[in-house]
């Protein structure tokens, strides 16, 4: 029987079961390769990195102490009647001994003294009495305080035009508290001080004054004084009579009163 499976040629027959056989074997071993590759670790296909050591170690090398030089046997002599080598001196002329550093020049010192302006001179008042004054009176949208004021000077006697008389000025139009609240000092105003200038003034026959001057200021030193003469320009005073007729260069005398009213 089983020379009759063997053909011409030397030729063997393969039965179908072997041939299942056979492919089950190479099925399997394809399988088996297969999951081998997927389940073999990645990290072992790969080269470890070669990680240098944290601390180095190094070995000391014994280090031989130095061996000093033996002395000479017989050290060089001089012989006797070689003169010896003379030091060596600089060359060249003494240096100069240095200069002192100039003495640094004082400073200028500009010792002009300050001029300061002299204070507004007033006037000594002259005995006598009279009355004229400019001051505030009215309201407008509201109360205010009324001004007032008396003024007082005399009869003197000079070589002024008239005989040289001093009488009290006839206002040509009286001022108010708008034509004096501009010249109102600023320090007295920011204290809320009220003030009261007696002044003595030439009148021209176009009632413009001129000369004025304050022969009395309440309270001092707060400067009424020179804001009234300041003033001098917005007055408008009738000129004076002598015989029923206007002269010019008449002198009269008047007060100026400076109010806060209620600011």
């Amino acid at each position: 029987m089983l020379l009759g499976r063997v053909a011409v040629a030397g030729y063997v027959s393969v039965t179908p079961c072997q041939r299942a056989i056979s492919a089950a074997l190479v099925a399997m071993l394809y399988a088996l390769v297969l999951v081998l590759i997927a389940f073999w670790p990645r990290g072992a296909m790969r080269a470890s990195p070669v990680i240098p050591p944290a601390v180095a170690v190094f070995v000391p090398t014994p280090v031989e102490p130095p061996v000093a030089a033996p002395a000479p046997l017989n050290p060089a002599r001089t012989p006797r009647g070689v003169p010896q080598p003379a030091s060596a001196k600089p060359s060249g002329p003494p240096l100069a001994a240095t200069a002192p550093a100039a003495a640094t020049a004082p400073i200028a010192v500009d010792a002009t003294p300050v001029v300061r302006a002299p204070p507004v001179a007033i006037a000594p008042p002259v005995e006598g009495t009279g009355r004229s004054e400019i001051g505030v009176t009215g309201s407008a949208n509201g109360t205010g305080q009324g001004g007032g004021g008396t003024g007082s000077g005399s009869a003197g006697t000079g070589n002024g035009v008239g005989g040289g008389s001093l009488v009290r000025a006839e206002w040509a139009r009286q001022l108010d508290w708008n034509d004096i609240r501009p010249y109102h000092p600023r320090r007295a105003w920011e204290k809320g001080l009220s003030g009261k200038v007696s002044l003595t003034c030439y009148v021209r026959l176009n009632q413009r004054a001129y000369g004025c001057v304050a022969t009395s200021e309440e309270p001092a030193g707060e400067g009424f004084a020179a804001a009234a003469v300041a003033m001098e320009r917005r007055f408008r005073i009738k000129p004076r009579h002598v015989n029923g007729k206007p002269i010019d260069g008449g002198q009269v005398f008047f007060t100026v009163n400076f109010y806060t009213l209620n600011r």
